[in-house]
């Protein structure tokens, strides 16, 4: 089960932006990319050194895995998860922040067998004002701030 962080413009900003002509769109629209790609590559940075603080076990033949602790963010093993964190913009509006795996849910969220392993809210918690500084400036240059 995929998980996701949405970032959606409410209407009454977009129309405040509007005050500011169409460049101020054209800015939010960029702003809102750049900030999903800058939230991607914390969550990624997050997963490359997320501590293994878990039990270690056994899977295949003669390799052994480290897993994260309960709350940690999820230990890396293959890296698949790390490599389908996906940025989009469905539209000038919204951008998408997406761990495209079928377990990414599972990890984020928990199960009633393990514990949540988040990592795309508490990266999103940790930058949130950075993220809003990264569509302020697409703004600010969009409209000769």
């Amino acid at each position: 089960m995929p998980v996701e962080i949405t970032f959606k413009v409410e209407p009454d900003f977009e129309r405040k932006l509007h005050a500011f002509g169409p460049k101020a769109l054209i800015g939010l629209s960029k702003g809102l990319w750049l900030a999903a790609f800058e939230l991607k590559k914390e969550v990624q940075q997050l997963l490359r050194r997320s501590p293994r603080g878990g039990k270690t076990y056994r899977v295949g033949k003669g390799r052994t895995h480290k897993s994260s602790a309960p709350g940690q963010p999820p230990a890396r093993d293959t890296g698949n998860l790390m490599n389908h964190i996906v940025a989009t913009t469905p539209d000038a509006l919204t951008a998408v922040v997406t761990a495209a795996t079928g377990y990414s849910g599972f990890l984020e969220k928990g199960t009633s067998k393990m514990a949540a392993r988040p990592f795309l809210q508490p990266t999103l918690d940790s930058n949130r004002s950075n993220i809003e500084q990264i569509v302020i400036k697409a703004i600010d240059e969009a409209i000769g701030k």
